[in-house]
């Protein structure tokens, strides 16, 4: 987790910066507040592990979803929902990972519905995020998959040197 709250500086700087510079007020409100749950999380003493797995998880599906809603297909947000996976699959259980995974293709299938009702897609049409969708979809999932069989082969090969 701290490793994470030092390593985001490196997306939350610029991201920050080009954002209040495109006048794009949300993703730069949205990543300050992440970026400050996250280090908060990481550096109060006593905070629970599934405490700190949340709002790593929650703070990247909400970067994510903000990165698409204000850059649309060409920012950096589907970028952020596999973050999440990846974080949720290496450090939660089967449920943390297909929540997160739900809630990536729940944003997605809404964002594809404010599109067929008239929101700015920039660029993107109500299809294109459907189609977008299921690619992230299989990533997510083959992302999760594998890193959880990883995990489950170093674990089992600890155990039998042990």
């Amino acid at each position: 987790m701290r490793f994470s709250a030092k390593a985001v500086i490196v997306a939350y700087i610029p991201g920050v910066v080009f954002s209040a510079l495109e006048g794009l007020w949300a993703i730069a409100i949205v990543d300050t507040a992440a970026f400050a749950i996250v280090v908060a999380a990481a550096y109060i003493p006593r905070v629970s592990f599934n405490v700190k797995l949340a709002t790593l998880v929650g703070a990247a599906l909400l970067v994510g979803a903000v990165v698409l809603l204000g850059t649309g297909p060409l920012g950096a947000g589907y970028i952020w929902f596999m973050v999440a996976v990846v974080m949720s699959a290496l450090f939660g259980k089967r449920l943390v990972v297909t929540l997160t995974i739900s809630l990536s293709m729940a944003f997605m299938l809404a964002w594809s519905i404010a599109l067929a009702l008239g929101a700015e897609g920039y660029g993107a049409t109500p299809a294109t995020v459907l189609i977008i969708s299921a690619s992230l979809l299989i990533a997510c999932l083959m992302l999760a998959i594998v890193t959880r069989r990883l995990l489950d082969v170093l674990a089992k090969a600890l155990s039998e040197r042990e």
